[in-house]
């Protein structure tokens, strides 16, 4: 088996404490509901992530949305077990978006997920942050990711160009 680069560790540790912080923060076990992103520090490795990040240059936003579209391929139960921690008798989170898939069984993150992640229900921020997904953002011009047509009403599923 193949040593998993120290980057997609290092990414998906800060992803796991945004996630965590922001549910704090929406369920009211913080009093700050508002996230200050801590900065991702690479490692000098060869990698996929450091190619992206030499090419893309992305901000902090832009990363985090790369990574929840990365969750189900990498690490599949992370939106579900850091949900369990805040509600352990179950429940479903609307807010934090996501779906089921046919052959998946966790929550593989929407575009709504990145919303909630980046904004919470904050309406201003949420436009804002849409814009990620808009055509003329590199994620479409540079096929790395975008948001699947669903049936009308559904939320759309990310789809991630792996490299």
């Amino acid at each position: 088996m193949q040593n998993v680069p120290k980057n997609i560790n290092l990414s998906f540790l800060l992803l796991q404490d945004i996630i965590n912080k922001k549910l704090a923060g929406f369920i009211g076990k913080s009093l700050n509901g508002h996230v200050v992103y801590p900065e991702l520090k690479l490692e000098n490795e060869l990698s996929p992530l450091n190619d992206f990040f030499k090419k893309c240059k992305p901000n902090t936003e832009e990363l985090i949305i790369l990574l929840l579209s990365l969750v189900p391929h990498i690490q599949p139960n992370l939106i579900d077990s850091i949900v369990q921690e805040y509600l352990p008798n179950g429940s479903d989170l609307p807010e934090i978006g996501g779906v089921k898939g046919t052959n998946h069984r966790g929550t593989i993150p929407t575009g709504e997920t990145a919303l909630f992640i980046l904004a919470g229900t904050d309406i201003n921020k949420r436009m804002e942050v849409a814009k990620y997904f808009s055509p003329d953002h590199f994620f479409a011009k540079e096929n790395i990711l975008y948001l699947e047509t669903v049936k009308e009403g559904e939320p759309r599923n990310f789809t991630t160009r792996v490299y």
